[in-house]
C-alpha cells in the first residue's frame, strides 16, 4: 500500500498488523486546508463482518473502551461499517507496541 487505499474518510496509508480476527491498519483522515490527522483502524477479516457473534463482539471493544478515560489507555473516535466492513477508528500513538518493547525489556 505506498500510496494508500481509501476506506471511507480514512486513507489506509500501511497495514500494520494482522491477527486472528481483523487487520490493523496506520490511516489518515484529511480535512479542510491541508489540516490531517492520523488513526488507527481496526477492520475485522469479511468473514468475521458477515458474523454477528464477531460483530457483537467488536461492538462490546468499542462500548466498553469508550468509557475508559486513562492516559495509558487507547481513545475510540469511530465505530463504523463500510462496504460490509465493520471497523474501529483509534487514537494513533506514534513509537513501538507493547509486544516489542516487553520482547526488547526480556533481552
Amino acid at each position: 500500500m505506498s500510496k494508500g487505499t481509501r476506506f471511507g474518510p480514512y486513507l489506509l496509508i500501511d497495514r500494520i498488523a494482522v491477527g486472528g480476527m481483523a487487520e490493523i491498519f496506520l490511516a489518515r483522515k484529511d480535512g479542510v486546508n491541508g489540516f490531517f490527522k492520523y488513526f488507527v483502524v481496526k477492520r475485522l477479516h469479511p468473514q468475521y463482518s458477515a458474523d454477528r457473534q464477531f460483530v457483537d463482539m467488536l461492538i462490546d471493544e468499542a462500548k466498553v473502551t469508550s468509557r475508559l478515560t486513562h492516559p495509558n489507555i487507547i481513545g475510540i473516535y469511530d465505530l463504523g461499517e463500510l462496504d460490509g466492513h465493520f471497523y474501529l477508528a483509534l487514537e494513533y500513538v506514534h513509537g513501538h507496541d507493547l509486544f516489542q518493547v516487553l520482547k526488547t525489556l526480556q533481552k
